[in-house]
């Protein structure tokens, strides 16, 4: 009967040991890492991520994570009502377009990719996020989605579609380049109709 008792106690044993060296072998790596991140100066830690929010007009620098490098600069020179537009492409009612005049430079050694049409959105006052069309009627000249070279600036519009009229937009969310992490700019005088 003892023989039994002690095959089952076994196991169970071996379980709880398992458990625990699991436990404290992942505690001690995330201690480890929380003791890495306090070795990092803030001026590092700055570098990596962005501040958390600018204002049009400001160049906002953004770094590559893994090499801590400058990527390209990004200015949102100003916010706009869109209502330049043919009678033919007018929004529905109740509705309206913004218009965003953006420059990116590339302050990197390697070409970067500029994808205009994903990586911009408006965030209104209640925190409803409005992503910007690709085709359709654009504000000219229109940002560009494409590579650009080493050094190289580009410049145009980014355009907003199915904005509702009677909403408040307090901030732009902008990621230029894939690898960097986005930038909230803040507008000064929410965009109204």
């Amino acid at each position: 009967m003892q023989a039994k008792k002690l095959y089952i106690v076994i196991p169970f044993v071996v379980l709880v040991l398992v458990i625990s060296f699991t436990l404290a072998c992942n505690g001690g790596s995330a201690a480890a890492e929380k003791e890495e991140v306090k070795e990092k100066t803030k001026e590092e830690i700055e570098k990596i991520q962005p501040p958390d929010k600018f204002n049009c007009g400001d160049e906002i620098v953004f770094y590559d994570p893994k090499t801590d490098n400058p990527i390209c600069s990004l200015i949102i020179h100003s916010v706009e009502n869109y209502t330049e537009y043919s009678q033919s492409d007018a929004p529905d009612e109740g509705m309206r377009y913004i218009a965003i005049d953006v420059e990116i430079k590339n302050l990197s050694e390697e070409v970067q990719r500029c994808d205009s049409w994903y990586n911009y959105a408006l965030r209104d006052a209640d925190n409803y996020v409005y992503g910007n069309i690709y085709g359709g009627i654009p504000k000219d000249p229109r940002l560009n989605s494409g590579d650009i070279v080493s050094g190289d600036t580009i410049r145009g519009w980014i355009t907003f579609s199915d904005v509702p009229e009677d909403v408040e937009i307090i901030e732009i969310l902008a990621e230029t380049c894939s690898c960097s992490p986005p930038a909230i700019i803040v507008i000064k005088d929410p965009i109204y109709k």
